[in-house]
């Protein structure tokens, strides 16, 4: 039993599985190892998973709970789920404004460039 072994087969699991999602969905994740008396006996993977609607991240957040890997490696697995973020709604006129004031800034953007399948962290912005 190495429950560093059952990490990384969950990590190349969800590596797989990025290339059977949409474009618009993202899955993070990152892992890490306690060395116990002669091997891993704890690991810990923390991912996010995130979608344009809630029921699609969780479509996906179903796919990523990486029971097969704990089995494969002989360990035992512990799922917590943690909070679910809103929907994501695009506000056309504050995008149009952003746009504006970074054109403005920086000139224009070359899509090609590696911002084609960019993504970001955002913040739910309250009234």
């Amino acid at each position: 039993k190495n429950a560093l072994d059952a990490a990384v087969l969950a990590y190349n699991n969800v590596s797989l599985l990025r290339q059977q999602i949409k474009p618009t969905h993202r899955v993070h994740g990152i892992f890490e190892g306690k060395i116990g008396h002669q091997s891993v006996r704890l690991s810990l993977c923390g991912w996010l998973v995130r979608a344009p609607t809630t029921s699609e991240m969780e479509d996906i957040r179903k796919r990523v709970v990486c029971l097969a890997a704990a089995l494969a490696s002989g360990c035992n697995v512990q799922i917590t789920i943690r909070s679910v973020g809103n929907e994501i709604r695009q506000n056309k006129a504050l995008g149009d404004e952003l746009a504006d004031v970074v054109l403005k800034r920086y000139g224009a953007i070359n899509y090609d460039w590696g911002i084609k399948s960019a993504s970001t962290d955002f913040v739910i912005l309250c009234a």
